[in-house]
């Protein structure tokens, strides 16, 4: 017999799976339009990265994001 626990594990790293992804493609918009305004790649993925990041911290202290 499956151990309920075991299932929730596995449900928990495809969400953490997905949000990942969505960070990462979220992170690579936002570098691709910062690139379009004449910034550097460098520059870019910093911005973006810190961007992203602050934007998913804010939303996890306000609760918007399970």
């Amino acid at each position: 017999m499956i151990d309920p626990s075991e299932i929730q594990a596995v449900a928990r790293q495809d969400q953490v799976g997905a949000a990942m992804r969505v960070w990462a493609e979220t992170v690579a918009a936002a570098r691709d339009q910062l690139l379009k305004a004449g910034f550097t790649r460098e520059e870019s993925v910093a911005i973006a990265t810190q961007w992203v990041s602050l934007v998913i911290a804010h939303n996890l202290g306000a609760g918007r994001v399970a």
